[in-house]
């Protein structure tokens, strides 16, 4: 009996680690999540625990539908639009009244000629994102709930020079004042997105406090280009991967180890 326990622990430890750095998703329902409509949940577990004085710790989301945003900065920040970033000092990136850890909601608006883009914070309130910073009690997992009507607005991928041009999409192009201008940073409460921002992609990574990445959750780490997860927004999903057999990276924090997203429509 020891022997077949024995051999089942190591079968199972095979299929983990046998599939490198990257498994393939596993998808659960996320119907008794307890997400309400149009809220989306992300857990972010590390290997090491946190330290969220050196550490940023990322999730960046592209709502356009266009593609995977990496860590990679030679991939010049391409396919970034909408972020969650998580840590202490966040500087002017800090949502106001918050001390210790806080989550930063940002928008990415790429700049002419390439190169960094403009990081714009995004007000949200305590019903908009809700934030766990030990959601397994271990002190490796952060969890972050939040209305998916944070991004919308966000998603144009090219950057508007002046501020008086329809930024929306609309079938009349005429100047009504309802046109929900793009430097308010108060969401649409209506979950109800643009054609574009059905599909949605996305990375975690970690960097230093100056945005160096560390790691990600690519089979290459922050060099990798390859992984690619869209997320059908118009959708009930619960995606978790263990993130195994990848390299240490310093500082241990800054470890990546799994991810999930859920989503309710």
């Amino acid at each position: 009996m020891v022997r077949k326990v024995g051999f089942l622990v190591l079968v199972l430890a095979c299929v983990v680690v046998s599939c490198g750095r990257q498994v393939t998703p596993n998808r659960t329902s996320a119907q008794g999540s307890g997400l309400p409509s149009g809220f989306m949940l992300v857990k972010y577990t590390v290997a090491n625990g946190f330290d969220f004085n050196n550490v940023r710790y990322d999730v960046v989301f592209n709502t356009t539908g266009t593609g995977t945003p990496y860590a990679l900065l030679s991939s010049g920040y391409s396919n970034y639009s909408l972020g969650f970033i998580v840590g202490n000092n966040l500087g002017s990136l800090t949502p106001s009244g918050c001390t210790g850890t806080c989550v930063a909601v940002v928008q990415y608006l790429p700049q002419p000629g390439g190169g960094a883009p403009r990081v714009l914070p995004l007000l949200y309130t305590p019903q908009q994102l809700q934030f766990n910073p030990n959601s397994n009690g271990l002190g490796t997992e952060f969890s972050i709930t939040f209305s998916r009507a944070l991004a919308f607005g966000i998603g144009t991928p090219s950057p508007t020079a002046s501020p008086t041009p329809t930024p929306v999409p609309t079938a009349t192009p005429t100047a009504a004042p309802s046109a929900s201008p793009s430097g308010s940073p108060t969401p649409s409460p209506t979950p109800t997105s643009l054609p574009s921002q059905g599909t949605w992609y996305f990375n975690f990574f970690t960097t230093d406090v100056n945005n160096n990445p560390i790691d990600a959750i690519g089979a290459n780490g922050i060099q990798d280009v390859s992984f690619s997860q869209p997320l059908d927004t118009t959708t009930v999903f619960d995606l978790t991967q263990p993130v195994t057999g990848q390299q240490q990276v310093t500082p241990p924090q800054a470890q990546i180890y799994a991810w999930e997203i859920a989503n309710t429509p």
